[in-house]
């Protein structure tokens, strides 16, 4: 089956086609993908994301160049679903928390979730969720169970990287343009 997916974001605006994300489980309200960046970076390898629907949150495994685990990386949602051309479009609450293996996080973007209310671009209710969403992510990390809703899904350690990633090279490409 295939899959076109969308993601829209507010600031900046842009609408961006990420089908090429590889769907590895459609669970109904969950989806998991794995998938290299939209565009070479040094700082992403490859990633694989819990798109959890109901729940308003993408978390994603991020991999360095290298391969390694670096962190995870929850992006706030609100899904539009479009069954009749299998398409979802998901729109960025703008709110996003960062989860590292040392136990820290960050949250990111509040800044923005308030511009893009006080412009117009979203809702109070959106902003309702992107807080709320926010709250039950930090609840979960706290209870070190990131991964507690997603049952029947692929654990994280079965997934293996795309087709098309390459360690190391892909870092030493991306550091030797920069230096020239």
């Amino acid at each position: 089956m295939k899959y076109t997916f969308i993601r829209k974001r507010f600031i900046p605006f842009e609408e961006t086609d990420i089908s090429g994300d590889e769907v590895l489980y459609d669970g109904g309200g969950l989806l998991v993908t794995r998938w290299l960046p939209i565009r070479p970076r040094t700082d992403i390898g490859w990633g694989a994301s819990y798109i959890y629907i109901p729940g308003n949150c993408k978390m994603s495994a991020i991999f360095d160049c290298e391969g390694k685990f670096r962190h995870w990386y929850c992006d706030i949602i609100k899904t539009k679903y479009e069954p009749e051309i299998n398409k979802y479009t998901f729109t960025d609450l703008l709110l996003d928390v960062i989860i590292r293996p040392d136990g820290t996080h960050s949250v990111l973007d509040e800044d923005e979730l308030q511009e893009a209310f006080l412009r117009g671009y979203i809702t109070e209710e959106d902003v309702r969720t992107a807080e709320e969403t926010k709250n039950r992510i930090l609840h979960m990390y706290s209870r070190q169970n990131i991964l507690r809703k997603f049952k029947g899904a692929p654990d994280l350690s079965e997934i293996v990287p795309p087709e098309g990633f390459t360690k190391r090279r892909q870092c030493d490409t991306l550091t030797a343009k920069k230096i020239i």
